[in-house]
């Protein structure tokens, strides 16, 4: 299994998405189950010109039920 992704602002980069099977494998080899870990993605704070919206985005990255 993979890693969880979640987003209420959209989808991953693809840069982002090409080098996640990386990063699980990698997981894998550290005795680690990347079907336990959730990654989300969302607005990092409020727009500060309103026809742009936001230009930066938080990461969070949920273990299991923490």
């Amino acid at each position: 299994m993979s890693i969880i992704l979640q987003s209420t602002v959209g989808g991953f980069s693809a840069q982002f998405m090409r080098k996640l099977p990386l990063v699980e494998q990698a997981m894998r080899e550290h005795g680690l189950d990347p079907a336990e870990f959730v990654i989300s993605k969302d607005y990092a704070s409020t727009a500060t010109i309103p026809l742009m919206g936001p230009f930066f985005y938080n990461y969070s990255v949920f273990f299991g039920d923490e």
